[in-house]
């Protein structure tokens, strides 16, 4: 289900707690107007703030083996690249105890070219994996092994040797033992390749459901509580179910909501959640 409420408030209101993984693509800096509204002014500090104490806020509704898949785009201003995301994860660190995992870059395989002054065109963003205590954190990940390529197989019938070297830069003697192959697949990088969304879902920037659909593989369990805290149109709600996962989320917008139960009810039909739901949507709101 998805709160029609401010998560600030609904964590404690609802006693939002023992949750599993935290996935959410919260407001860019200056992106995006939701609802109409921008959400923050032209002051980066102001958007840096309100990031800050989201993620303190989240923090305290984690279980001690959670995590935060933090979804964002950093952002440039005046020519330059905004750096006050980096701020944000030092400072979190330093005074909260919310410690970075990893950092795994969406690279966006579609995204169109921009002619840019000064730099090549942006086509990835920040997925920052946040937690508590990383030495208790879970990836799963046999639930995210992705195919060998078949240049990796051919590898494989050969004795290889190290595949890196030591700290003097040198790969000893050459391995007798055949790297077998995992019957799941290779293990994954720390990066992602995955196009954008192209559905034209009634929604300014809704999130990619690839990109929710890795994380709650990676991070959770079947059964597990998955929380979006700005649900918008429900993406990650979808690919929860999908994945057989409990979910809670929150949204401001009461129509984002409708869309998202919309998405949900296309979903139990067996229609595609996302394709066609636009013209769905505009459909009903023509007709009431």
């Amino acid at each position: 289900m998805i709160y029609n409420e401010d998560f600030f408030t609904a964590v404690d209101t609802h006693n939002i707690k023992d949750v599993d993984l935290i996935v959410t693509s919260p407001p860019y800096y200056t992106a995006r107007n939701y609802g109409g509204e921008p959400l923050f002014s032209d002051k980066p500090v102001e958007w840096l703030n309100w990031c800050y104490k989201a993620i303190i806020k989240l923090s305290s509704a984690l279980k001690d083996t959670g995590v935060i898949w933090w979804n964002t785009g950093s952002g440039y201003k005046d020519y330059k690249k905004m750096i006050e995301i980096y701020g944000l994860i030092v400072t979190l660190s330093l005074k909260q105890g919310i410690y970075l995992i990893d950092e795994i870059p969406w690279i966006k395989k579609t995204a169109p070219p921009k002619r840019i002054k000064n730099r090549p065109f942006p086509a990835w963003e920040h997925n920052f994996i946040l937690a508590k205590n990383p030495d208790k954190v879970n990836f799963y990940r046999d639930n995210v092994r992705q195919p060998y390529s078949q240049a990796t197989i051919e590898r494989m019938k050969y004795r290889l040797g190290k595949l890196s070297p030591d700290l003097d830069g040198e790969y000893g003697e050459e391995n007798n033992n055949r790297v077998k192959p995992n019957p799941g697949g290779a293990t994954p990088p720390n990066y992602l390749i995955l196009a954008q969304d192209y559905s034209k879902r009634p929604h300014p920037a809704p999130m990619t459901p690839d990109l929710a659909n890795w994380a709650i593989r990676a991070y959770s369990q079947e059964g597990d509580l998955v929380f979006d805290p700005m649900a918008g149109i429900g993406t990650t709600w979808i690919e929860s179910l999908k994945l057989n996962r409990r979910f809670i989320g929150c949204e401001l917008y009461p129509e984002y909501i409708q869309i998202a139960e919309l998405s949900k009810e296309r979903l139990e039909r067996g229609d595609d959640p996302y394709n066609g739901l636009k013209k769905e949507w505009d459909g009903r709101k023509n007709s009431s």
